[in-house]
C-alpha cells in the first residue's frame, strides 16, 4: 500500500511539474507577443499591418527587437 502511494505522488509531482512549465511557456510567448506587438506597430511606416522587407530590415537593427526575438528562441544573427 505503502508502494502504491509513493508512486502516485510522484505521478502528482509530475503532471505539476509538466503544467508549470507549460504555464511558463504560455506567459513567456504572451509576454514575447505584447512587447513585439508594439515593436512592429511603430516599424509599420505605411499604417497597413503588414511588414515588408524595409521594414522587417529596420526591425533587425533594433536591439529591443533582437532580444524580444532571442527570447522566443529565433536566431537573429542567422536572419
Amino acid at each position: 500500500a505503502f508502494t502504491v502511494l509513493n508512486m502516485l505522488v510522484g505521478v502528482l509531482v509530475n503532471v505539476v511539474a509538466i503544467v508549470t512549465q507549460l504555464e511558463q511557456e504560455v506567459r513567456q510567448v504572451d509576454s514575447f507577443r505584447v512587447r513585439f506587438a508594439s515593436i512592429m506597430s511603430a516599424l509599420d511606416e505605411d499604417g497597413d499591418n503588414y511588414i515588408t522587407k524595409e521594414e522587417f530590415g529596420h526591425l533587425l537593427v533594433k536591439r529591443e527587437a533582437c532580444e524580444a526575438l532571442q527570447s522566443v528562441g529565433v536566431d537573429v544573427i542567422g536572419l
